[in-house]
Order: structure tokens, then sequence, then C-alpha cells
């Protein structure tokens, strides 16, 4: 990743070449953003905040360790690391803008590709280095993707089947039921992506819509930690909650209620206003419950 960042900062100009370029074709990408713009990335920014930070496979695997040294050393990689890795794509996307005028939006999903393609037809290191990316990035999706369903076959079989469908379940019959379900997960994800595909629904599109739901999950990990009084049932009226309003603001946007492009009210994330009314409802029925229970 370092190679390929200095290849791309370093020839047509890099960085400061596309700057002026955006500067001189696009300048209201540099300009201030309006209050309706403001509140769209502050609402991003909690959106990432706390949706990121409830992965569920990235907390098993942080939790995982045996040492609390350990445990502190993740968490502390966890605080910067996004940025780290992401910062490459960031300059590939401003980069990307000075060199492909035009694209639809389903093809700004592919302009890493694009530019991988060029330094791919460089010289034979460019060739095997952009080789070794692709190899990587495929990896890394496997990765993810493997222990997001692990994850979620976890929580269905031990958390929903096993207490309140078959209580008497054997190890075998929650391995043979996560498997039925990840098999049925898998079908449901490669329909998404196709729809995805037909649509040209773009991939942030795809990750908001994510974090948007699984946003509703930080009360219960937040305050669940530092409140013993947190009640189960307040907490997960809180997530429906959250979760019914989530869902609303994107039927809105479906129908025409408010605009397509911002799909909640003033600007504002939809996951955003869930997970204040998630928040609201937690401490409110909490603090005028007289006894609480672990969540």
């Amino acid at each position: 990743c370092s190679v390929i960042l200095f290849i791309l900062t370093s020839n047509e100009g890099g960085v400061p070449g596309a700057a002026e370029f955006i500067v001189e074709r696009e300048p209201e990408k540099f300009e201030v953003p309006d209050a309706a713009g403001i509140r769209g990335w502050f609402s991003t920014i909690l959106l990432l905040g706390f949706g990121v930070s409830v992965y569920p496979h990235a907390i098993q695997r942080v939790f995982s360790a045996r040492k609390l040294s350990t445990l502190k050393i993740s968490l502390a990689g966890m605080a910067f690391m996004p940025f780290v890795t992401t910062f490459l794509a960031f300059l590939i996307g401003i980069i990307a803008i000075s060199k492909y005028e035009g694209l639809t939006t389903l093809q700004s999903d592919q302009v890493t590709i694009y530019m991988l393609g060029e330094i791919i037809n460089m010289n034979v290191f460019t060739y095997w280095l952009g080789v070794m990316v692709f190899v990587a990035l495929v990896a890394a999706i496997m990765s993810t993707s493997d222990s997001a369903l692990l994850s979620i076959q976890s929580m269905v079989t031990k958390d929903i089947y096993r207490p309140y469908i078959n209580p008497d379940a054997s190890d075998e019959q929650l391995l043979k039921i996560g498997k039925i379900f990840g098999w049925g997960m898998m079908a449901f994800l490669v329909t998404m992506a196709w729809v995805s595909i037909e649509t040209e629904s773009s991939i942030w599109l795809l990750i908001k819509l994510k974090l948007e739901f699984m946003v509703q999950i930080a009360p219960v990990m937040v305050l669940g930690v530092y409140w013993k009084r947190l009640q189960g049932s307040v907490a997960l009226a809180g997530i429906l909650l959250g979760t019914a309003i989530t869902l609303t603001c994107w039927v809105g946007a479906a129908v025409g209620v408010w605009d397509v492009a911002q799909r909640s009210p003033w600007n504002v994330s939809a996951g955003v206003w869930g997970l204040a009314a998630n928040f609201a409802v937690c401490v409110i029925g909490t603090a005028l419950s007289r006894k609480g229970e672990p969540a």
C-alpha cells in the first residue's frame, strides 16, 4: 500500500495536481458546506463512530484476548486504524476526480480498479504489485465475510434458537441450524448484490444502510457496560423503536416524502434519528423504573 500510495501521489501531479483540477473544474467541492451539509457531516460522523464500533465480529476478535495488556493494545489500535486503512482510499478518490469525469454512480465505485489497472500496466514490478493488492483485497473480503457470518450464526443459534425455540438442542443441532441459516443468509446477500447492481446503488449507500440499522445496538453496548440499572426489556424496546424510525425514514425517501438523496428529514441520517430515540428510551425508561435488571 505504501508503494502504491507513493506512485499515485508522485504520478501526473499527484494530489496537488488533482486539487488544482478540482478547483478549476468543480470548485463547489472545496466550498464550505451550508447548514444542511454540516448536519449531514455531523450525523455521518456519529453514524460511523457508533456503528463501526459495534461490529459483532470485530468485538469478538478483540475480546478473545487472553491477557488484559493484549486487550488494551487491541483497543488502542482500533482507535486509529480506520484512519490508516481508509486514507489510501481517500487519496484515490481525490485523484480519481481529476482523472475520470462523467462516471455513473456504479462506475464511481470502481475507480480503485481503474487506477490499479493503470498501475499494473506501467512495468513488471507494478504488475506483480497490483496482483498482490488484488489478492489481498479478496483475502480481506473473505476474512470479513466469514467472521461476520460466523458471528451472526452464533447469535441466532445461541441467543434465539436454543433459549426460545429448542432449549434441549445439542451442539450438533445448533451446528446444523447455523449452517442452514448461513446458507440462507448467503443467498439473501447474493440477491441483494444483484439488486444493488441493477439499481446502480453505490457502495456508500449500502454501507450507510448497514450502519444505520447496526448502530441501534450501540446504546446496549455503551449503557449496558456502565449502567447496571439498564433493564433488558427497556433496551429491547429502544432497539425496536430505533429500528422502526430508521426504516420509516428510508421508506419515506422511497415514496417521496423527503429528498431521496438525503433519505431522512433535515439531512440527518436516518440511523441517527433512530439512535437518538433509542438512547432516550433506554435512559428515560430505566430512570423511571424502580429496580433495574442487567440488559
